[in-house]
């Protein structure tokens, strides 16, 4: 499990937390493996937005080119 303690105390301090700000975690596989899961489940939720600013526009216009309107 990640410890957001070093995140806090870093800008607490008016800085952002750097690599060594997690001291032996860094050579700890189990952090390792859980901010790596944490990075790749934003990605995804990230391209899911991507997906959506794209398709939407493309439905729209879909719609307007088959003459559909709202009820």
């Amino acid at each position: 499990m990640i410890d957001l303690q070093q995140i806090k105390g870093a800008e607490e301090s008016g800085r952002k937390a750097k690599v060594a700000d997690f001291g032996h975690q860094v050579e700890d596989p189990q952090f390792l493996n859980a901010l790596q899961s944490g990075v790749n489940r934003w990605i995804r939720e990230i391209q899911k937005v991507g997906y959506a600013a794209t398709a939407v526009p493309q439905l729209c216009d879909v719609v307007i080119d088959s003459g559909l309107t709202a009820r």
